[in-house]
């Protein structure tokens, strides 16, 4: 793979369809003749990969998209990837694949599948298109690819709005979740018991 190729990646277990990786396919397929040495990291495994390879066979893609199986390092996989993607077809929470994504400065591209676009803002940092819509998935990669200065700013807005929205959100989390573990202990509670304003406390 050249080392100037432009590199996509995508990160979900490969047992159902759900995620969109036949529309990212096709979708790759039309950016392709543009850029011809794109390519496409598919990080995951399942038991529909044989059926996911044989598409990328079928549609001339093969040695454009890198299967890559499970992997136990996404993080540095998203430090060099350029772009996200998580163009899901169907309802599901905020992926953490999106909040990974963010994490490392990528700008992302997503569908408006359940909390999908909860994570990202639309022109932000990156793109939400209509589910299942090829066309619409193509442009906004596209509109990207053809763009450097619009990935970087993109990527940039993506590592700030994962520190606004969840990196104080985990770390309050992880702050309450350590209060509650103190208080519980039953020399604390003892001392909660004795203690005068001890019913001004929250347990």
């Amino acid at each position: 793979m050249p080392i100037d190729a432009p590199l996509l990646m995508i990160t979900s277990n490969l047992d159902e369809y759900r995620k969109g990786h036949k529309e990212l396919f096709h979708a790759l397929l039309t950016v392709q003749e543009k850029y011809k040495n794109i390519h496409l990291m598919v990080v995951g495994d399942g038991i529909k990969r044989i059926e996911f390879e044989n598409l990328a066979t079928s549609l001339g893609l093969s040695d454009a998209i890198l299967f890559l199986g499970h992997r136990s390092d996404v993080a540095e996989l998203n430090e060099i990837a350029d772009i996200a993607l998580a163009p899901s077809i169907a309802f599901e929470g905020i992926p953490y694949t999106i909040r990974e994504a963010m994490r490392s400065a990528k700008p992302v591209i997503t569908t408006d599948a359940g909390g999908c676009d909860e994570a990202v803002e639309n022109g932000v940092n990156g793109f939400i298109v209509p589910q299942k819509s090829v066309s619409e998935l193509a442009k906004a990669l596209l509109t990207l690819l053809k763009d450097p200065e619009l990935q970087k700013k993109m990527g940039q807005n993506s590592r700030k709005l994962f520190e606004e929205k969840f990196l104080l959100s985990d770390k309050v989390k992880e702050h309450e979740a350590l209060y509650e573990n103190i208080i519980r202990r039953p020399f604390v509670q003892e001392w909660l018991y004795r203690t005068p304003d001890a019913g001004n406390l929250k347990i």
